[in-house]
């Protein structure tokens, strides 16, 4: 299927979940998933809606189809004011363990409405300890190194500058301030994610897991 033979438009309904927040097609299988902060449509190119995935008490962000036909997403929990919003639109009271992932969608597994993301086996997740770390730091009482807020955007291609294998790339939200000189880039992490299927877990939102690489491959500033 090349673009030219794409739909123009593709209307996903409506959703409780949030606003949509990122998108990943399939052309070869012909599906649109899209992520609404809390839940994930899977959408034939007609608009027809075959499966979703809920469940979810963080943030799913930006998506991306991995070279394995799986797709990715930015999943953050956290206690700042976004994390205390998205609990507000789920009539939840909670508190959040801050914790950052990649989840992992397997399109073949979603096949009908309203699949649990911990319970239907079709969502695995790994934890990325150096957005964490990021997060959570607080140096002569600047909290979040960098301004990190978390993650958001993500994609795949390889190294700056080189061809052939591509990797994922993670990209920092940044908390706006302009008292500090930290945050004023856009920082992007990129890692080598072969091996990571023997790192990858379920996720359970009671007992957050910590199953992830050690470090980044390479981290940019723009």
């Amino acid at each position: 299927m090349t673009i030219q033979n794409l739909p123009r438009t593709i209307f996903t309904g409506h959703s409780k979940g949030g606003h949509i927040q990122g998108i990943a097609l399939d052309k070869s299988r012909k599906y649109l998933y899209c992520s609404f902060t809390t839940e994930l449509l899977k959408l034939d190119l007609e608009g027809n809606l075959i499966g979703s995935v809920k469940g979810l008490t963080g943030h799913l962000g930006c998506l991306a189809l991995g070279t394995d036909g799986r797709i990715y997403g930015s999943l953050e929990f956290k206690n700042d004011a976004v994390g205390k919003g998205i609990l507000k639109n789920l009539g939840m009271e909670k508190e959040l363990q801050d914790a950052f992932y990649i989840a992992i969608f397997d399109g073949d597994k979603i096949t009908r409405t309203d699949m649990d993301a911990e319970k239907d086996g079709v969502m695995t997740t790994v934890y990325l300890k150096d957005v964490v770390d990021d997060f959570n730091a607080e140096e002569n009482g600047v909290k979040h190194r960098f301004g990190c807020s978390g993650i958001d955007g993500i994609t795949f291609g390889p190294a700056f500058g080189e061809e052939g294998k591509y990797d994922l790339y993670v990209a920092y939200g940044i908390y706006r301030d302009i008292d500090r000189k930290d945050n004023d880039y856009q920082v992007i992490l990129r890692y080598d994610i072969d091996g990571w299927k023997k790192l990858e877990k379920p996720l359970s939102q009671k007992n957050i897991h910590h199953s992830g690489p050690e470090k980044y491959t390479e981290r940019y500033f723009a």
